[in-house]
Parts: structure tokens; sequence; C-alpha cells
């Protein structure tokens, strides 16, 4: 009887404090299956990797969209000319052609085994300096 007491108080308590209560309503946050397909697949590899198109394929495709949606909303609003123009000596120097392209991920790749990424983020700000926007 010593302890039936406490353990029909607690269950009192546990069974009205649950009372009433309703689940958060679902949200539908789902992106639909055509259009991260039409995203993924739009994607380009080489040459304007960096465009405002491609870069909004890229958000879109990888989910990042949903992760960062203040950025990929200040990308959308961007002027296109803008966003193309601000990212062309990155696209022009790096990812024109499969060759440079491959070069620039394998420098990456070295880096970071080495974990010199900071080493190489410097040298790639100083070098990209001198350009104008």
């Amino acid at each position: 009887m010593k302890f039936f007491l406490p353990l029909f108080l607690g269950m009192l308590v546990l069974v009205q404090s649950c009372t009433g209560q309703k689940p958060a309503a679902l949200k539908n946050s789902t992106t639909p299956k055509h259009a991260v397909k039409a995203s993924c697949s739009s994607m380009v590899f080489e040459g304007q990797i960096l465009s405002k198109k491609n870069i909004l394929n890229i958000f879109d495709c990888s989910g990042w969209a949903k992760q960062y949606p203040d950025l990929n909303t200040a990308i959308k609003q961007a002027d296109d000319q803008a966003v193309d123009n601000a990212f062309k000596i990155l696209n022009d120097t790096f990812f024109s052609t499969k060759a440079k392209r491959k070069t620039f991920f394998e420098l990456v790749a070295n880096a970071e085994s080495r974990g010199e990424m900071k080493t190489l983020a410097t040298l790639l700000e100083k070098g990209l300096a001198d350009h104008k926007i």
C-alpha cells in the first residue's frame, strides 16, 4: 500500500499532463522529385559552373536551397548579369576547360590532404584580389 499511492499519484499526474496536447502540424517541406531531377540534370560541370542559373541548380539539387534559404533567395533576386560577372574570373581561370577544372580539383584535394586549405585560400584570395568585378 505504501508504494501503491505514490505510483497511483505519479500515473495520475502523467495522464493529466498528456491530455489535451495536440501534435504539431506537419510541414510539407519536400521539394517535388521532378523539380529536383530537373535541377540536377540541368547542372553544368564545365565552363560557366558559377553562373547564376547553375548556382541555383546546384542549390536545388543538393538541398542547400532549404538549408540556406536566405542565401538562396538573395541569389534568386540578384541580377543575372551581375552574378555572372562576379564569378567570371573564377569560371575562366578554373573551370573553362576539363584540364583546368581537373587541375583545380587536384590542387584542392592535395591541399586538403596536407591540411593546407587555409594556405590555398590565402593564395587564391591574393591571386584574385587584382581582378575587378
